[in-house]
């Protein structure tokens, strides 16, 4: 996994300009994993990520991603993956992302927690200052990530 197409423009530059694509950050994340089979269904506005936010997304992905292929709708014929990010205008605007799995074999929770499930949970968390939620649930893996809108670049 490589961050090859990914720009991160240099210090001196304007902070708007300083901003990813999630778009292109969940498309090198997955380069890998794709397979040609259209599993992934991948869709949200138009927004950027810091260069650091962008860096914890595509760790987070790769990871889930990887878990995907090999114990959930990824490791499943009729699995697949949906991913995708928006907006929420409430008390305080809110970048939602959201992870998915669906059709994969039956799930349980895992009895302890890994490095990558650390790496999903506190970088992104950290990162983008908001909160992730990681479930197990029996179709597949839920991965919810909150934070104010706010901490996006413009």
């Amino acid at each position: 996994m490589g961050l090859g197409r990914l720009a991160f423009p240099a210090r001196g530059q304007p902070a708007a300009l300083r901003g990813t694509r999630i778009c292109d950050v969940i498309e090198e994340a997955l380069g890998s994993h794709r397979s040609g089979e259209g599993k992934f269904n991948v869709s949200g506005p138009d927004l950027n990520v810091a260069p650091r936010q962008a860096v914890s997304l595509t760790l987070a992905v790769n990871e889930l991603a990887t878990n995907a292929l090999k114990y959930g709708a990824l490791s499943s014929s009729e699995g697949g993956v949906d991913i995708s990010w928006s907006t929420l205008a409430n008390e305080i605007s809110t970048f939602r992302f959201l992870w998915q799995e669906r059709g994969g074999p039956r799930l349980v929770m895992p009895t302890r927690q890994g490095f990558g499930s650390r790496v999903i949970k506190e970088f992104m968390a950290n990162d983008f200052g908001g909160t992730v939620r990681l479930v197990y649930e029996p179709d597949g893996v839920i991965c919810e990530l909150k934070s104010p809108l706010a901490n996006l670049p413009a």
